[in-house]
């Protein structure tokens, strides 16, 4: 009996979609300065080594989505994002660590405004707010502004309820803006 040998793909054979593409990007996120594209691959293929246990690496949303991609082929994603300088790799000592460049962090903060956003618009009652709340908790301030200014810009229908709730989990700065944008939506 033979080993059946599986070729690795190689550069540029594997094609990246925009939809995969910011799978890996907002899996990435997860990731930020927690460990190196190894790392990364791992978790997205779904293994369960000792360094993605130490990093508690299983408890990642992203943990496994691309367990039906060979990890050829999750390493060659994570290297397209890196040649894209959507990802970059820093090194601390002799660790490699997954960072956004400026264009990636760019796109994470757009994937973020639109899930969002999207959050926001479908909260109606009471039901989901505590989720809804604990995901804006963990947004960057950044993700946090440019809703805001959407919401305000836009006149979006988000319940006053919703904001409000939101307003008291923030600071006074965070607060201020909150209250703009129930000003302005409020306004005919």
């Amino acid at each position: 009996m033979t080993a059946k040998i599986i070729p690795f793909p190689t550069l540029g054979s594997v094609q990246i979609s925009e939809e995969d593409r910011d799978l890996l990007l907002l899996a990435a996120d997860e990731m930020i300065a927690r460990g190196g594209p190894d790392l990364l691959a791992q978790v997205l293929g779904g293994m369960k080594s000792d360094q993605v246990q130490a990093a508690d690496g299983t408890k990642l949303k992203s943990f496994g989505v691309l367990s039906d991609h060979t990890p050829g082929e999750i390493q060659e994603k994570i290297e397209s994002l890196i040649e894209e300088d959507l990802l970059r790799v820093e090194h601390y000592w002799d660790k490699p660590l997954i960072v956004h460049s400026p264009n990636g962090w760019n796109r994470i903060k757009d994937l973020w405004t639109e899930k969002t956003l999207s959050s926001l618009a479908s909260i109606t009652g009471d039901e989901g707010l505590i989720d809804l709340l604990h995901q804006i908790e963990r947004v960057h301030r950044d993700v946090k502004i440019k809703v805001l200014e959407i919401i305000m810009k836009n006149k979006l229908n988000v319940t006053p309820h919703v904001l409000e709730a939101w307003r008291d989990l923030e600071g006074k700065r965070m607060q201020r803006r909150i209250d703009e944008t129930i000003a302005a939506i409020s306004q005919p």
